[in-house]
C-alpha cells in the first residue's frame, strides 16, 4: 500500500498497524448512567503567548475518585484552534491526562470553552485562554544615540537601552555601520525577558577629528525564521585635550605603615572639550604601598575643575615614589607625583641575662634566650600588622569581658624551675627600637583588660590570683625613641610547689600585639626535674646518602636538687628503621645516662637521610622515677650542595647591657668556627675587658659539659686584670675523630679581688676566733682565799705541797697571728677554802645573769661573676672535607694514633666462602674496567707531575729502613771494609726534608701562632699601630774615605 509521503513507487514501505480506541456503554434505554465523582487540577487552562503557527501544549488532570468507571469525551473546537488529545476513554479508579494544543495563525487573543461530556450526560466546561504575540521592542530616545564631544583617541562610553514590549523572549542582534570602526557595543546580542529593558555599552573611540554619523540596525526574533530590524542613528563629534594637575607634587611625609594619610589635588581641563581621562599608577622604586583614587578614569568638562581624592598607605617600610599617569587621545604624560616614608613601629629584643644569683644566673645565654622565646617573639613583632591590630589601641584594646584575647601571635616566656623558697628569678631583657618613629609598648595584664577572673582563668580563680601575684614586669609601659634600648625586668617568685602560668598581651601602639605565656616552675628540694623549654628540637641538614653524617646533640636539663636519670626509648626509632627497608635513619647514641643538678646532658644522635625529604619521629625520654616527655625531632635530608647549615636561632654575639654588679666583658659572646675537617685545629681568639675600677681575677671553665672539656681549650686559662685592661683568649677546638655538631658554652668566673682579699681576711678572722673560743675557758666558781703559808704569786701558789694533788693546766699553745688587736682579758680572781680547795667565785642570785655567747658565723664567699661564651661549629670528614685544607693545621700524631687504634681493635677473621666469591668477583670486574679506562691510564702517566697533596704531612718517618742499616756495616766489615764505609755513608743519611718538615710543623705553627697573638695583644694595648704610615730611615751618604780602593 502507499502512504501520504510523495516518494517513488519503487520504494518499499514496511507494514504497520494502528490502534483504534473505541468506547461504549451497556446501559439500557431509560436507565440512568453512573454519577460520576471527578476531580481536575485545574478549572481554567492558561497558555502562554505564541508565535503565529508555532504550537503550544499545556495537560489537564482527570481523576476518577468513584468506585465505577468513568467515561469522558471532549467536543470538537470548530475553528480547530485548539485541540485535545485523547479525545474521549474511560477511566477505572485512576487519573488520565489529557493534552490540549493551541495553534493559530493571527496575532490575537483566543478564547474558547471546551465541553467535556462525562459518563454520556454530565457536561464539564473548561475556559481556555491563548494569545498569539509578534517580537516588539521600544528603542530609547526614539532610535536616536548622541554622543557628546571626546576627544581624539579617547573613549566615550554611553549606556543605550531596549525594551522588551511583548511576552515572549527575544533574542537581539546589533550590526554597527561605523565606517572609522570608532564605535562598538558590548553586548551585541543576547536575550531580552518579557516586559524588561536591557542596557547596552557603547563605546566612542575616535581615530581623528571626523564626525560621526552611524545607523545601526538592531534585530530582535523569537526564532530565527521570524525576525524584525529596527534602526539606532549615532552622532558624535571628537576633538583634542588635556589635564592639568595643582599641585604637581605631593609629600605624605613619614608614615606609620598600615596607616592610611589623604590628600586632595586639583585636575583642570584647560581646553573646549570634555577631557576623557584614564589614571594609572606607576611605582618609581617599591611597590609596597597601596595608592587609592577616589577615581581611576572620568570625564572632565571643558574648562572644568574637579577634585582628586588620593590615599596613601605604606605597606612595608621603604622610601615611596609614585607617579600618577594621565592617558589622554593616547598620549600618556606624568600628571601628578607622590612620594612618602612608610614606617611602622618596630621594637625587638636584642639582650637577656640573669641580673641576681639564682638558678638562672649560671645559665648562658643560649637557654636563657631560648627559655624566653625570643626568637620567635621577635619574628611575631618584626610581621607587619594586621588591620585589626592597627585599629585597636592600647587604650581600648578591649572592653569585651568574654572574648580576652583574640591575637594570633603566642610565644612562651618560661623563668624555668627552681626550689621552693629560693629567691625570685629575675631577668633583664633589653628591648631596642630600630624603627624611624617612637615606639609605645605596654603589658596588658588581664586586670588592665578589665577581664572577669572566672572567664579569663577558666574555672581556676585562686589560681590565676596567685599567678597574677607571683609574675611581674617592670616596667610595664614605655616609649622607646628611634635607636634608643630600654631595659625591662622579668621576676617571677618560688612561693608555691607547681606550675604557674599567666597570659598578658604586649600591645605596642599602631602596631603588633604578642600574647605572652608567662611560666614558672617551683618544685620541692631534693627532687629532680626535667626542664623543656620546646617539645620539637629540630636537627641540621643531613646530605642523603652520607658515609659520615655528623653526629648532633638534644641538650636535656635537669631544674631539680638531685641527679636525674634518663633514657631514651628507640620504639619510634627503631619503627623508622622498619619502614626505609632497615637502613637507620636515626639513632640515639647515648640512650642512658644521668644529669647532675643544674646541669645538661648532650644526648648524641645520628641521623643518615635516604631521601630528600623532612623526617619527623617522636622520641620519648623516660625520667628515671618520674613522667615520660615525648620530643619531637626533626631532620631533613639534602642533595649535594644545598648542605649548608640552617640558622634557627639568630642570637646577637655582643652585649647590649652592662649590669651594674658586671666585672669584665667579652668582646664576642660566641664564636662560631664554621665548618672544619676532622683531626684539625681551629683558633679564634676573643678579648676580655675589666670594666670595673678593682682589679680582677677570671678563670675559665670548659668542663660545663663532658663534651666541652673534650673539644675546646682556652689560653691562658686563668688570669688577672687591672681596671680597663684587657686580654687576648684564643679557644681552640680541638682534634676530633668523627664528624660532629657542636653548640657548647664554657664560662669565664670573674672575681673581684679586693672583695675576695675581704673574705680572706674575714675567713681568717674567723678561723682565729673559733681556734680562741675552743682553748678559752672561764672558771664560774667562787675567788679562793690566799693562805698565809703560801706566797700571793702565782707560781708559789701553784707549786704549794697543799695542791700538789691537783694536775698542773695544760700548755698554752701559741695562737695563730689575728689581724684583730684583741683586748687583754681581765686576771681571774681566785679562792681558796679553809680545807685548801681551791674554787672560782660563784655568782650570786643576787648579780646579774652573764650574757650568752653569740654563735660566730662565718663569713659568706665571695660571689663570681659568670660570662658565658658560646663554641658553636660543625666538624666534617676529612676525606670529604670540601674547603681548602691549607688553611688548617692538621696534626699528624692525632691521625696516626686513631689509624692505629683502628687496627688493633680490629683484628683479623677468616673470610667465609660466600664473601672470597663476592670479593674475588668485585675485584676481578674492578681491575677489569681500570685496565680497559683509557681515563685512569692518562692519569697514571701524569702522577709524577701532580704537585704534592695536602696528606703529604702525615707520611711515616722511615725508621725500620735506618734500623737495618745499621746492622749491615758489620756483615759486610770482613770481605771490604772500605766499600762498605763508603757504602753505609751513602745509605746512612738523614731523614728526607718532607719528614723534617712534618716535625717541625707543630713548632713552627706554634711560634707563627704566638707571634700573631703578641701583636694582636700590642696592638690592642695601643703600643703598636697596624695602620700607620711606614718610615723609612735615610741613611747618610757613606764618606769617601771609607771607600777602599
Amino acid at each position: 500500500m502507499r502512504d501520504a509521503q510523495l516518494v517513488n513507487e519503487e520504494t518499499s514501505c514496511l507494514s504497520w498497524s494502528q490502534s483504534v480506541y473505541c468506547t461504549g456503554e451497556t446501559f439500557e434505554p431509560g436507565h440512568e448512567p453512573f454519577l460520576p465523582r471527578y476531580e481536575t487540577d485545574t478549572s481554567a487552562i492558561l497558555f502562554p503567548p505564541a508565535l503565529p503557527d508555532e504550537a503550544v501544549y499545556r495537560t489537564l488532570l482527570l481523576k476518577n475518585n468513584g468506585d465505577t468507571p468513568m467515561s469522558f469525551a471532549f467536543e470538537d473546537d470548530p475553528m480547530g484552534i485548539f485541540s485535545m488529545k485523547p479525545m474521549s476513554g474511560v477511566i477505572h479508579g485512576n487519573v488520565c491526562i489529557v493534552v490540549v494544543r493551541f495553534l493559530a495563525n493571527q496575532s490575537r487573543a483566543y478564547q474558547r470553552n471546551l465541553v467535556c461530556t462525562l459518563n454520556t450526560k454530565h457536561k464539564v466546561v473548561f475556559p481556555c485562554v491563548a494569545a498569539v504575540e509578534l517580537p516588539t521592542a521600544w528603542l530609547e530616545n526614539q532610535g536616536a544615540m548622541v554622543f557628546k564631544p571626546s576627544c581624539v583617541d579617547s573613549v566615550t562610553e554611553q549606556r543605550y537601552g531596549v525594551r522588551n514590549t511583548s511576552r515572549l523572549p527575544l533574542y537581539y542582534q546589533w550590526k554597527l555601520h561605523s565606517t572609522t570602526g570608532s564605535l562598538s557595543v558590548s553586548p551585541s546580542a543576547g536575550v531580552i525577558l518579557p516586559n524588561d529593558t536591557q542596557y547596552q555599552n557603547w563605546r566612542f573611540s575616535p581615530k581623528d577629528e571626523e564626525p560621526l554619523r552611524a545607523t545601526n540596525v538592531l534585530s530582535i526574533y523569537h526564532v530565527k525564521s521570524n525576525r524584525r530590524k529596527l534602526t539606532v542613528s549615532s552622532m558624535g563629534q571628537a576633538t583634542k585635550t588635556s589635564l592639568e594637575c595643582l599641585p604637581k607634587k605631593v609629600d605624605f611625609g613619614i608614615t606609620v605603615v598600615g596607616e592610611m594619610e589623604s590628600s586632595t589635588v586639583s585636575l583642570h581641563n584647560p581646553f573646549a572639550c570634555t577631557a576623557d581621562y584614564k589614571l594609572t599608577i606607576k611605582y618609581d622604586g617599591p611597590d609596597e604601598c597601596v595608592i587609592k583614587l577616589d577615581r581611576m578614569s572620568g570625564s572632565l568638562s571643558a574648562f572644568g575643575k574637579e577634585e582628586l581624592y588620593i590615599t596613601y598607605q605604606p605597606l612595608s617600610q621603604a622610601n615611596y615614589k609614585v607617579k600618577i599617569i594621565c592617558t589622554i587621545n593616547s598620549q600618556r604624560h606624568t600628571l601628578l607625583t607622590l612620594t612618602g616614608e612608610g614606617v611602622f613601629p618596630q621594637l625587638s629584643f636584642i639582650d637577656i641575662r640573669s641580673v641576681v644569683p639564682g638558678i638562672l644566673c649560671n645559665a648562658s645565654k643560649k637557654r636563657i634566650w631560648d627559655l624566653f622565646s625570643l626568637d620567635l617573639l621577635n619574628k611575631h613583632l618584626a610581621e607587619t600588622p594586621d588591620s585589626t591590630e592597627l585599629r585597636q589601641l592600647m587604650e581600648t584594646r578591649s572592653n569585651d569581658r568574654l572574648k580576652p584575647f583574640s591575637t594570633k601571635a603566642l610565644a612562651v616566656v618560661d623563668f624555668g624551675s627552681n626550689t621552693v623558697g629560693k629567691g625570685p628569678s629575675k631577668v633583664v631583657v633589653v628591648m631596642k627600637n630600630t624603627g624611624k618613629v617612637a615606639s609605645s609598648f605596654r603589658f596588658l595584664f588581664p586586670p588592665d583588660l578589665c577581664l572577669d577572673m572566672a572567664t579569663w582563668a577558666e574555672d581556676q580563680v585562686e589560681d590565676a590570683s596567685r599567678a597574677q601575684e607571683c609574675f611581674d614586669i617592670r616596667p610595664r609601659e614605655g616609649t622607646i625613641k628611634p635607636g634608643q634600648t630600654m631595659s625591662l625586668i622579668f621576676s617571677y617568685r618560688h612561693d608555691s610547689e607547681g606550675l604557674e602560668e599567666l597570659p598578658i598581651l604586649l600591645k605596642l601602639s599602631r602596631g603588633r600585639e604578642v600574647m605572652l605565656q608567662l611560666r614558672g616552675v617551683t618544685v620541692s628540694s631534693g627532687v629532680a626535674y626535667p626542664q623543656i623549654a620546646h617539645n620539637n628540637h629540630t636537627l641540621q641538614p643531613v646530605v642523603i646518602g652520607s658515609d659520615c653524617p655528623p653526629i648532633q646533640y638534644y641538650e636535656l636539663y635537669n631544674g631539680g636538687d638531685s641527679p636525674m636519670g634518663y633514657e631514651v626509648l628507640d620504639e619510634a626509632l627503631s619503627q623508622l628503621t622498619e619502614e626505609n627497608y632497615g637502613c637507620v635513619i636515626m639513632k640515639c647514641l647515648q640512650p642512658t645516662g644521668r644529669v647532675q643538678p643544674h646541669s645538661i646532658a648532650q644526648i648524641p644522635f645520628l641521623f643518615s637521610p635516604l631521601e630528600a625529604k623532612t623526617y619527623a619521629v617522636e622520641v620519648p625520654i623516660l625520667i628515671v622515677g618520674g613522667d615520660t616527655h615525648n620530643i619531637t625531632i626533626f631532620g631533613e635530608g639534602v642533595t649535594p650542595g644545598q648542605e649548608n647549615l640552617k640558622k634557627g636561632s639568630v642570637i646577637p654575639d655582643k652585649q647590649a647591657l652592662l649590669l651594674d654588679n658586671q666585672l669584665a666583658l667579652l668582646s664576642n659572646e660566641a664564636i662560631d668556627f664554621g665548618v672544619v675537617p676532622t683531626f684539625s685545629v681551629s683558633k679564634k681568639i676573643v678579648f676580655i675587658t675589666n670594666t670595673s675600677t678593682e682589679h680582677i681575677t677570671f678563670r675559665w671553665n670548659i668542663n660545663t659539659t663532658p663534651l666541652s672539656g673534650e673539644v675546646v681549650s682556652v689560653s691562658p686559662s686563668s688570669g688577672t686584670l687591672a681596671p680597663g685592661s684587657s686580654t687576648m683568649i684564643q679557644v681552640s677546638l680541638l682534634p676530633s675523630s668523627y664528624p660532629a655538631i657542636f653548640d657548647l658554652d664554657i664560662i669565664c668566673e670573674l672575681t673581684d679581688n679586693s672583695k675576695e682579699a675581704e673574705y680572706i681576711d674575714a675567713m681568717a678572722r674567723y678561723e682565729h676566733a673559733l681556734e680562741e673560743e675552743r682553748i678559752t675557758f672561764t672558771l664560774t666558781e667562787a675567788k679562793p682565799t690566799s693562805p698565809k703559808h703560801i706566797d700571793k704569786s702565782m707560781d708559789n701558789w701553784v707549786a704549794s705541797e697543799s695542791l700538789n694533788k691537783y694536775h698542773t693546766l695544760p700548755p698554752i699553745r701559741a695562737l695563730a697571728p689575728s689581724p684583730l688587736d684583741r683586748p687583754l682579758t681581765s686576771p681571774r680572781d681566785y679562792h681558796c677554802t679553809k680545807s685548801g680547795k681551791h674554787r672560782t667565785k660563784r655568782a650570786s642570785k643576787k648579780e646579774e645573769p652573764e650574757k650568752k655567747k653569740k654563735e660566730l658565723q662565718p663569713p659568706q664567699p665571695t660571689q663570681p661573676f659568670y660570662v658565658h661564651l658560646r663554641v658553636t661549629g660543625q666538624v666534617s670528614d676529612i676525606k670529604l672535607f670540601s674547603g681548602d685544607l691549607g688553611s688548617f693545621d692538621v696534626p699528624t700524631a692525632g691521625i696516626l694514633q686513631n689509624v692505629e687504634e683502628k687496627v688493633k681493635s680490629e683484628g683479623p677473621r677468616c673470610a667465609t666462602s660466600n664473601e672470597v666469591d663476592v670479593i674475588s668477583n668485585v675485584l676481578s670486574f674492578v681491575l677489569k674496567s681500570l685496565l680497559d679506562d683509557v681515563d685512569v691510564h692518562t692519569a697514571i702517566r701524569n702522577l709524577s707531575k701532580e704537585p704534592i697533596p695536602y696528606f703529604a704531612q702525615i707520611t711515616r718517618t722511615e725508621t725500620a729502613q735506618l734500623a737495618t742499616i745499621e746492622e749491615d756495616p758489620s756483615q759486610e766489615g770482613e770481605d771490604d771494609s772500605h766499600p762498605s764505609e763508603a757504602q753505609s755513608e751513602e745509605v746512612i743519611q738523614p731523614p728526607s726534608s718532607s719528614s723534617t718538615a712534618v716535625k717541625l710543623a707543630p713548632l713552627i705553627t706554634d711560634v707563627l701562632g704566638e707571634t700573631l697573638a703578641n701583636i694582636i695583644q700590642e696592638t690592642v694595648q695601643k703600643e703598636l699601630v697596624l695602620t700607620a704610615r711606614s718610615r723609612t730611615i735615610a741613611l747618610p751618604p757613606r764618606s769617601p774615605h771609607n771607600v777602599n780602593v
